[in-house]
């Protein structure tokens, strides 16, 4: 891994990271008011994601182990730690019920 890219703000996925930070932050997660907090906000898991389709990373299993690699990426999205494959599973499915429609809606129109 090279310096310059661990430094790099014109790297594509920086440039993605910034835009689905300022997207998200129109539809501002509410907090539940049952249960455990959640450990990782929707954003950090919408950037894994992205990060997930951008070197085609095929399974969460995978993607796990591709960001504990990467500690540019891992900085760019806000981890501490990486989030586990079924973590990663469960919050895709949650994201896709709920914050997908209205990002889906922002980006066409």
């Amino acid at each position: 891994m090279s310096l310059a890219r661990l430094s790099s703000k014109n790297h594509p996925l920086y440039q993605i990271f910034c835009c689905i930070e300022d997207m998200v932050r129109r539809f501002a997660e509410t907090p539940s008011r049952v249960g455990k907090p959640k450990k990782f906000s929707d954003t950090q898991i919408l950037k894994c994601l992205i990060y997930q389709a951008y070197y085609r990373i095929y399974s969460f299993r995978e993607l796990e182990w591709k960001l504990n690699q990467d500690h540019w990426a891992r900085r760019c999205i806000g981890l501490d730690e990486v989030p586990d494959h079924s973590t990663f599973c469960r919050r895709a499915k949650q994201i896709e019920e709920g914050l997908y429609a209205p990002l889906y809606e922002e980006l066409l129109f």
